[in-house]
């Protein structure tokens, strides 16, 4: 018999623990299902000088100097890391995907991929909300709620409107030497409608929370965060645990979802377990929650548009700080973010700057011409003035497509594209902030610009549109068009994307969709 449950919720990343909150506060019975289990790699303590100094702890992570470090140029640092390949393999259990020019990422896990994202924090404007289908008051409420549960330290500066100004800010994290001094000559010699400059947002705490501990500089961001300074949905699930009403059930992939006449559905598991949900939120990331839709609607094949920020990657050198050698106190999330127009000045594009001297020097020593020891030691002299940067595109310059064929065959693929338009718009954006770097006194280093792969950013999103006739739908409230009381709540229904890190709003936007539940 199938086991009947008030609410059931498919994940347990950052949409999932956020939609389950107001649900379980209004007293309903609520079951999360995931298909992974929780990350068996723990997070160094001490600091980024004592981890390079502790050798069995950094050949655990990396080999021996680093040595285990690969892949291409636009693989993220952190997900070189034991703690990122611990959770880039866990999505192995999921059915394959062949992938064409695209990067994809996945996680079965506790928490899910956002137990690896780089913390930043930004909202969406009213507009960009209406962009969207969803009611601005509720994203707003809702962005204001979570950013006092998580912690957002920052400034409203200079870019505070584009991060969003209505919300509490914690004190900003420190910045690194160089990065000051950057900061520092912008407000002094540069003032530009066409290029601003302010602290980074990050979901990072600089004032001590109940069972979390303040940032303390320790340089150990990328490799996980034993203090709790950073947020991970986990911290809102071992909430969510204290709580009667709700069950958690781990190593439980999703395999079939299966609509009720009088709404709801029966989920299956890959143990062949039934569940009877009233309710049944879907928030098992984009890509898992859109197979399950296409296979509850039914659709032999689908083609639908994915979403992505085309992201590329450059580097500058700051000569007055080069040979100073590395902190004992260093933050290694993004430290500083910058806005520029696209060249129609209809759009913005983004970015941040971070400071190199927490990452492993194999990760640039392995581009240099030389010998693996001579490399090392270049890389470790220069480290201390290297600033890296990052910059992102809006998603209407993106151009990949996510096909499901649930014929016998079973094929499921993703086709991602550089268009002649993005690259165009990318080396644009690319000699903007060379002039504007050099202005400050940091300069370009040739050939370090990168476009990055479709989909290395991460930021996946739009294959179930909102209020349309595709077949592949939802209302704003994020139902499944025709599927009463099935809902999406995940990256799938944020149906356009400008140049802005998408977490946050996936977590309002399961806030408000959760509150909508609770009244029905």
């Amino acid at each position: 018999m199938p086991e009947e449950v008030d609410v059931l919720i498919v994940g347990s990343g950052a949409a999932a623990v956020h939609a389950a909150k107001p649900i379980l506060k209004a007293g309903r019975k609520v079951i999360m299902l995931e298909a992974g289990d929780q990350l068996s790699e723990t997070p160094p303590e001490g600091n980024i000088l004592s981890l390079i100094g502790n050798n069995q702890t950094f050949e655990k992570g990396f080999g021996g100097d680093v040595s285990a470090i690969s892949g291409n140029r636009d693989t993220s640092p952190k997900l070189l890391t034991s703690l990122g390949r611990e959770v880039a393999t866990s999505a192995n259990l999921y059915s394959k995907i062949d992938l064409e020019n695209y990067k994809l990422y996945r996680a079965a896990n506790l928490g899910g991929l956002s137990e690896l994202w780089g913390a930043y924090t930004t909202a969406f404007g009213n507009e960009e909300i209406t962009r969207l289908g969803f009611p601005v008051d509720e994203m707003r409420k809702a962005y204001a709620e979570i950013a006092d549960e998580i912690g957002v330290s920052g400034l409203n500066d200079e870019l505070g409107e584009f991060h969003g100004d209505w919300f509490n800010l914690e004190p900003p994290t420190n910045l690194s030497p160089h990065l000051k001094h950057v900061l520092k000559r912008y407000k002094k010699l540069l003032s530009s409608q066409d290029f601003a400059l302010g602290v980074a947002r990050n979901a990072v705490i600089t004032l001590r929370k109940p069972l979390r501990q303040e940032c303390n500089h320790c340089g150990l961001c990328l490799y996980g965060c034993s203090r709790k300074s950073i947020y991970s949905p986990t911290q809102t699930l071992q909430s969510l645990l204290d709580n009667p009403n709700f069950t958690l059930r781990t190593n439980t992939e999703v395999v079939d979802v299966v609509s009720k006449q009088e709404g709801g559905a029966f989920v299956t598991g890959k143990n062949k377990k039934i569940y009877a949900a009233k309710i049944v939120i879907l928030a098992a990331g984009t890509i898992n929650s859109t197979i399950l839709s296409a296979k509850l609607l039914k659709l032999n094949s689908v083609c639908v548009d994915l979403i992505n920020n085309p992201a590329s990657a450059l580097a500058f050198l700051l000569p007055r700080f080069v040979g100073r050698g590395l902190q004992d106190a260093e933050f290694a999330l993004a430290q500083l973010a910058y806005t520029m127009p696209t060249r129609s000045r209809d759009e913005s594009v983004t970015g941040s700057f971070y400071s190199a001297s927490t990452i492993p020097m194999q990760y640039f020593a392995r581009e240099m011409p030389f010998s693996r020891k001579a490399a090392l030691k270049i890389s470790r002299y220069l480290s201390s003035g290297l600033i890296l940067s990052n910059l992102f595109l809006p998603g209407s310059f993106s151009k990949n497509r996510l096909s499901l064929n649930f014929s016998n065959s079973k094929k499921f693929a993703i086709t991602g594209e550089w268009t002649k338009t993005a690259i165009e718009e990318s080396n644009f954006q690319k000699h903007q902030l060379i002039k504007v770097m050099r202005s400050l006194g940091a300069y370009y280093i040739p050939k370090s610009f990168t476009l990055s792969t479709p989909g290395s950013d991460a930021h996946v999103a739009g294959t179930i549109s909102i209020n349309d006739s595709s077949s592949l739908t939802c209302t704003a409230n994020c139902e499944l068009k025709g599927k009463r009381d099935i809902y999406v709540v995940d990256g799938s229904v944020i149906s356009s994307l400008p140049a802005k890190h998408l977490t946050f709003t996936i977590m309002a936007n399961a806030r408000r969709v959760g509150r909508h539940v609770v009244k029905m």
